[in-house]
């Protein structure tokens, strides 16, 4: 799409294993493509519970979404085809 919004509720959340879930989500992703593979469990202790505490963990309900997308409508029929 070339201009997407959207809404929804956001809330908070407070529970310490969702997030350490989340934090190995994102460093398996994120470090999958490396040589040495990284996991959180292989950081010195403490490095972890100190990251934890500057991170605001919030959670978005999407609850509807706009968007417009761009197909040269307004060319030949050709071009229209072409897009598809």
């Amino acid at each position: 799409m070339e201009s997407c919004r959207w809404s929804g509720a956001a809330r908070t959340i407070e529970e310490p294993a969702w997030l350490l879930r989340q934090i190995g989500a994102m460093t398996g992703k994120n470090g999958s493509s490396r040589a040495e593979l990284w996991a959180v469990e292989d950081a010195l202790p403490g490095i972890v519970a100190a990251q934890k505490r500057g991170i605001v963990r919030i959670e978005i309900a999407i609850e509807t979404i706009d968007g417009k997308w761009k197909v040269s409508q307004n060319r030949p029929l050709a071009d229209r085809q072409g897009v598809a």
